[in-house]
């Protein structure tokens, strides 16, 4: 396909990349340490931002509020969280994003949420 997927350090030296991360500590040292352009950035959660406590959560998707797109896959629940109205809620905070939710026909209870700037 032509990815660039790379390492951290590769990452904030390139021009353009993919990167893959699962540790906030990294996300954190990615945005402070690097001029990448987050109005260009896709932040890319299948059902992993949905399966994560709501406090962590809500310290990522700050970090991530100048990205300009999103593709998240969750859930209906999980763990207890209505991740429907947590979801809903989400978009409301954000409405500088045109938000686009798809029930996903051949996985019943699971959901695409689609945003761009």
């Amino acid at each position: 396909l032509g990815l660039n997927i790379l390492e951290i350090d590769n990452f904030m030296k390139a021009e353009s990349g993919i990167l893959c991360i699962s540790k906030i500590e990294d996300l954190q040292l990615i945005l402070k340490g690097s001029d990448i352009n987050q109005s260009s950035s896709l932040f890319l959660g299948t059902w992993s931002i949905s399966e994560t406590p709501v406090n962590l959560r809500e310290s990522i998707f700050p970090l991530v509020k100048n990205f300009s797109s999103f593709l998240i896959a969750y859930q209906d629940n999980f763990c207890d969280v209505d991740n429907i109205v947590y979801f809903d809620n989400f978009k409301k905070q954000h409405k500088n994003i045109s938000w686009s939710n798809w029930v996903i026909p051949h996985l019943p209870g699971n959901n695409y949420l689609i945003g761009i700037s």
